[in-house]
This record gives structure tokens, sequence and C-alpha cells, in this order.
């Protein structure tokens, strides 16, 4: 549907994944100068327990209703936020997530500042499970390499 975006959030990579790992939070500071951009789909709900289930619902982050400002205007979207328990600020990803948020960000048209300030400058870590690593640098290259 295009982007969008949310005001008096801030993201994050804190949310303690599976693996031990920053995972992305759009995190409430309430700060009317805070903004996370993201993109909006729209979705037949019936296919919403397989997302909820992609999204790891339940297992730290919870789905919350949200208002997106679109071109001036809001609109009703829900998105998943990191439960407080799974929040760990010292927390860094790993740098093949980082690259499929930041593959995400760019494909989406998200602006290049934000990408910058918001994505780019975060720091990442190597996978020390070199066989996981390697699966998702493939998985990236496949979808760049499909993308053109």
């Amino acid at each position: 549907m295009g982007t969008g975006e949310l005001q008096g959030h801030v993201l994050r990579f804190h949310k303690r994944g599976v693996d031990n790992s920053g995972k992305c939070d759009a995190f409430c500071t309430g700060l009317a100068q805070d903004r996370v951009w993201g993109a909006l789909f729209e979705m037949d709900l019936r296919d919403q327990p397989r997302l909820d289930k992609e999204e790891s619902l339940g297992c730290g982050y919870n789905r919350v209703n949200l208002t997106i400002h679109v071109n001036g205007s809001e609109t009703g979207a829900f998105s998943y936020l990191a439960e407080k328990s799974y929040i760990d600020d010292t927390l860094v990803p790993y740098c093949w997530y980082k690259a499929y948020v930041l593959e995400g960000a760019r494909s989406n048209g998200l602006p290049d500042r934000y990408i910058e300030k918001q994505i780019d400058s975060v720091g990442c870590l190597p996978d020390p499970q070199p066989l996981r690593e390697r699966r998702h640098y493939a998985i990236l290259n496949n979808r760049e390499g499909a993308n053109g």
C-alpha cells in the first residue's frame, strides 16, 4: 500500500531473539519528534495466524493496533512490538539480520536519511553459527539478484 510513519516511536534493535541477538522493535517513546518509517501492506485476515507465527507472536512480540500517518492522513494498522521482558538494550543484531532490515527499507522506498540514521548506523556482529549466517546471506543474495 505504500510507506507510512509511526509517530512517538523509535526503531531499536533491542528485542532478544531466540538466537540471543537483537531484533527490531518500534519502541514507544511518546515523543512527538520520534518516528519509525515502514511499509504498509494489505492482507487477507485469514492469513493472520500464519503471519502471527512468523512474527513470533507470544514469544517476545505482541500484536498492537496503531495509527500510521500516510501522506498527511491517518490509517489504522497493526504491528508487532516487543514485550518489555524481552527488551535488552545491550543487544546487537547479527549482520545478516541487519542486512534484511536494510534490504526491506531500501526496496520499500523508505527515506534515505531515515535508513542512514536509524538502520545503517547500527552496529552488528557476525553470527557465531556460520551455517546459519551463510544460509541467510544466500537468501539475501538470491532476493537481490531477483530484484535487479
